[in-house]
């Protein structure tokens, strides 16, 4: 029976990738539903008929395999509660990603319009989630207001929040004392040419405001820095210009992106700042992408590259996978010997039937390779819908 409380999120990041893509259990379920925020699909509850369709499906799958029936029960009784949870069904996304196993459940609500499918096989299938952890890269945005401060991680589909509230000191204010007045402090929104920010108004109180700030954003950097040294990544600022040149002044992390994002914190939601964000980050994510797949074209053929399948397969087994490359669409189906070094494709299959192109992206992923898609162009007598770079 699922002995951990089910994990319901909106979003997903890096880190419960890595941990999907390391499960290994007989019989895990993996459903994906597209979802809809408002209209009549909700009202008439679509989206609540549809897992219950796919339960159905999984149940009659399962019984043909002969799988015990109070087995089959424990594992299918929480999924069957989420479809009359009405509450559930009003908070939805584009798409609904759900993992399960004999003890957990993974539900996971996400900005992605999936076809609807499910697979029961010994691991999780993630390859319908390939735009998600591959859109261009991932980076922290750090929401910076004196009464505020929010991390996130995103990439091109997401932003997901990293609960730092525990980790960094109290609002200003509330360091400062109640006679701190905001309005006063009157910062110009550009750096003199020996770098710093500079003020003016009462040069003694508004240097010493300046002082509290910086201590208050030194605490703030020391606070995230175990979250941020966890996974190194860059770091792009979004507040008000004054605000970030200090922030860069206090912090040590050294991967603050050059160029903040300026912008007015208490005027935009979570899409916008992500949209902005993005915006903001995504061309220092682009030359990467195509660096690699340059050198792909360049070394395919060496033995440092391959877009044959039982090539990648062993190679990604064996940790030798830098990028590995997927056409989005396609998808093999079937078994590998890493033994032989050959895979048997699938000439039919079922939900219990294996991944091979699934099989590449959780072993590059689970050893520190890159996914990315495939250029639209692909390349010339490709026909696996992969590509790889190898290590050595």
């Amino acid at each position: 029976m699922i002995t951990t409380a089910p994990y319901h999120k909106n979003g997903i990041n890096s880190q419960e990738i890595l941990a999907l893509a390391s499960h290994r259990s007989p019989n895990s379920i993996s459903i994906y539903l597209p979802t809809h925020r408002t209209g009549d699909e909700v009202l008439q509850s679509h989206d609540a008929l549809a897992l219950k369709s796919k339960i159905r499906s999984v149940r009659e799958a399962f019984s043909r395999r002969g799988l015990d029936r109070q087995e089959l029960s424990e594992r299918l009784t929480p999924l069957e509660d989420l479809v009359a949870d009405s509450g559930f069904w009003r908070r939805q996304a584009e798409g609904l990603a759900i993992f399960a196993s004999k003890t957990t459940l993974h539900i996971y609500r996400l900005s992605r319009d999936f076809e609807p499918e499910f697979r029961l096989t010994d691991t999780f299938f993630l390859l319908p989630m390939l735009p998600l952890f591959s859109g261009g890269g991932s980076y922290y945005l750090l929401s910076l207001e004196l009464q505020r401060i929010r991390l996130f991680e995103g990439n091109r589909n997401e932003l997901v929040e990293i609960p730092v509230d525990d980790l960094i000191p109290d609002r200003l204010e509330d360091r400062v004392g109640t006679d701190y007045d905001q309005r006063n402090l009157q910062f110009k929104s550009q750096q003199p040419k020996q770098g710093g920010a500079t003020y003016h108004g009462h040069d003694e109180a508004d240097r010493g405001r300046k002082e509290e700030i910086s201590r208050f954003f030194k605490g703030v950097d020391q606070g995230i820095r175990t979250e941020l040294n966890r996974k190194p990544l860059p770091l792009l600022i979004a507040s008000q210009d004054y605000l970030a040149a200090l922030y860069k002044e206090a912090s040590s992390y050294g991967l603050i992106e050059e160029k903040p994002l300026i912008c007015n914190l208490s005027q935009i939601d979570e899409t916008e700042l992500h949209q902005l964000s993005w915006n903001a980050i995504s061309p220092a994510f682009e030359k990467p992408a195509r660096d690699k797949w340059e050198k792909f074209l360049q070394f395919n053929g060496t033995g440092k590259a391959s877009a044959q399948t039982d090539i990648i397969l062993a190679g990604a087994l064996q940790e030798r996978v830098d990028s590995l490359f997927v056409k989005q669409g396609t998808e093999l189906r079937g078994s590998f010997d890493l033994e032989k070094r050959t895979s048997k494709i699938a000439k039919d299959s079922s939900p219990f039937t294996g991944s091979l192109t699934d099989l590449a992206i959780h072993e590059t992923l689970l050893h520190g390779g890159a996914v990315y898609p495939m250029p639209n162009a692909g390349m010339a007598g490709e026909t696996s819908g992969m590509a790889a770079l190898f290590r050595y």
